[in-house]
């Protein structure tokens, strides 16, 4: 039921920012914020929304007064972020989050036991398992379902008096709503006089509103206007050139290897491919397999996973974390609701407007010394077989 917090009308799930209300409130949380001139803005996973999102809030913050630090998690694994990383020498302006130290963070103000200089978008977990550490973010901006940051009464009262959470689930991507942001405040006189959005910033946020809608294919009406807006400030011929991106001789290989039959089950209108053991900067082949396999004739949820090996640069320690993607085009199940059953917190699912679902779970795998990689995926890959089949209504 909703409640009257702070004078914001909230539920359990959403605290609902009426549009007049939500630049204002925007610049109330920077100005509450504790940490005074600077913002730690984190990408759980690296992806174009993520990537467009993250630098169109950054763009808002600086305006109003704040430093900003752009830190991501994973890497670029998909052949597309590293086109977008090359083109944009992302590479020298995002840093990596394993340089983020928890003593870094203890440094700074806190406010009712919460560090408050982080920002979150497309992501809406404090506690991630994509992260390294659970964090409590001041602001927000996100279109996923499955969020924990209105867990306890507390995180109500704080979003409600102090932060910016704005939870959309209506939005095709997070970029679409960071643009609608940065349009907002443009008209509001938030940004400087003499603003104009550049290239880079429009063609980020231009990659992420089309490549989290499908190539538009999947975004409702609001995507598309936020596309056309940014498009404004960019050129077809760098859209297309980011769109076709080249493929490296192990995505092919990825995919073979997923397509094999010894390595698919199909059973019902549920697909599973697993895939090995897979480097981590090819670990975004999941999920485009995952797309693939969809469109095949009568899947209605298809499942990819794999173990992702992971090197330390500094100490060259090995970890292999198995990662999921979940993709589903069918109404009667809800895609969060599978995984949560399955992966309980590991896990996290979006709702494209067209209907179809979007998820994945990642963990890391516990080898303890003694068992081998190719032992324990063995393992893995009987338990997901009956996770998804037989103890499919048990589950």
């Amino acid at each position: 039921p909703e409640r009257a917090v702070g004078g914001l009308m909230t539920t359990r799930s959403i605290p609902r920012i009426k549009t007049e209300d939500r630049v204002d409130r925007l610049v109330r949380a920077v100005e509450q914020a504790p940490g005074n001139h600077y913002a730690n803005i984190i990408i759980a996973q690296v992806d174009p929304d993520a990537i467009g999102a993250a630098y169109g809030i950054a763009e808002i913050l600086q305006a109003l007064g704040k430093e900003t630090a752009i830190w991501f998690s994973g890497g670029f694994s998909h052949p597309q972020n590293r086109v977008i990383k090359h083109r944009f020498n992302l590479s020298a302006e995002m840093n990596h989050i394993s340089r983020l130290s928890p003593s870094m963070d203890e440094g700074e103000d806190r406010s009712a036991g919460r560090i408050n200089n982080f920002v979150l978008v497309d992501s809406n977990r404090a506690d991630d398992s994509r992260l390294r550490y659970r964090i409590a973010p001041f602001l927000v901006v996100d279109h996923h379902k499955g969020s924990d940051l209105l867990d306890t009464d507390e995180d109500v009262q704080f979003f409600a008096d102090q932060g910016f959470l704005w939870l959309d689930e209506g939005a095709g991507s997070a970029s679409t709503m960071v643009a609608e942001l940065l349009q907002q405040c443009v008209e509001a006189g938030i940004m400087p006089e003499d603003w104009k959005m550049t290239e880079k910033l429009a063609t980020l946020l231009a990659m992420g509103i089309y490549s989290d809608t499908k190539n538009l294919i999947s975004g409702g009406i609001r995507d598309h206007e936020a596309f056309r807006w940014v498009s404004n400030w960019t050129t077809e011929a760098t859209i297309a050139q980011l769109i076709d991106y080249p493929l490296e001789e192990p995505n092919i290989q990825n995919l073979c290897r997923a397509l094999q039959k010894e390595n698919r089950k199909h059973q019902g209108a549920h697909l599973l491919s697993g895939m090995g053991l897979i480097d981590s900067d090819y670990a975004d082949d999941l999920s485009t397999v995952a797309d693939m396999l969809l469109r095949m004739p009568g899947v209605e949820i298809s499942i990819t996973w794999g173990g992702v090996r992971f090197i330390d640069e500094e100490t060259e320690e090995e970890t292999i974390k198995l990662r999921v993607c979940a993709r589903s085009q069918t109404l009667t199940k809800d895609l969060a609701e599978f995984l949560r059953k399955r992966f309980k917190g590991k896990c996290g699912a979006k709702q494209l407007p067209d209907g179809r679902g979007e998820g994945g779970a990642m963990f890391e795998l516990d080898f303890d010394g003694w068992m081998k990689p190719d032992e324990l995926l063995e393992i893995v890959d009987r338990r997901l077989k009956e996770w998804l089949f037989d103890a499919e209504e048990t589950v």
